[in-house]
């Protein structure tokens, strides 16, 4: 499996926030090629990967949106110039750097949603790339709902091999959405359905990754 989905969850962002400096992409934790096997060192890094991201905070107040980045996401580069250059350029309210490193920015309720439509446009397009660089050839189309709680992979047949690590590709890019939204799912549930006859083979439940 690529590097892609992970670097996915911290980079989706740091291109609609400019000047938040975002982490580099050799910092980010190495995941499996597709003709690798996941190991637990590899699901370790995912983990820790998504418990970064989780780290993020989002306030929905009356009238805007408080949004705070943790201190490994924002970059050690980060300054309080970069951050008012960044605001400035979006039009946000404001951004804080927090004496722990993290960054607080607020926003409009429309803005948020302007991020939303943004990150969601960013997470479909993922989805098409997935299909089409490749890597999982035995699959033909990825269909998320709106909130990417639920996906449901087509297949060409019910054998798919190592194409089965995709769930992971598809529980980063659930678990980003909600994180923006505010609204961290309590689960991702991915179908997985023969394209030929329309029957659900498989099914993978994110809730039960650790089992």
């Amino acid at each position: 499996m690529k590097k892609a989905f992970i670097l996915l969850l911290i980079t989706v962002l740091s291109l609609n926030l400019c000047a938040c400096g975002s982490k580099k992409a050799e910092e980010a934790p190495s995941v499996p090629a597709a003709s690798e096997e996941i190991s637990d060192e590899n699901l370790a890094e995912l983990d820790s990967a998504l418990d970064q991201i989780s780290d993020i905070e989002v306030d929905k107040n009356l009238f805007s949106v408080e949004i705070t980045f943790p201190k490994d996401f924002v970059g050690e580069d980060i300054t309080q110039e970069k951050i008012d250059e960044g605001v400035k350029e979006n039009g946000w309210k404001s951004g804080t750097l927090n004496e722990d490193g993290s960054v607080t920015y607020v926003m409009t309720k429309a803005q948020h949603q302007e991020l939303l439509n943004t990150t969601r446009d960013s997470l479909n397009q993922s989805l098409v790339d997935l299909i089409n660089d490749g890597t999982y050839p035995s699959l033909t189309k990825i269909e998320a709902n709106d909130d990417f709680t639920e996906f449901t992979v087509y297949c060409k047949s019910e054998d798919i091999g190592l194409a089965y690590m995709v769930v992971l590709n598809l529980y980063a890019e659930g678990g980003m959405y909600g994180i923006v939204s505010g609204d961290k799912p309590d689960n991702i549930h991915v179908d997985f359905v023969d394209e030929q006859t329309g029957n659900i083979f498989d099914q993978s439940d994110s809730k039960n990754m650790e089992e």
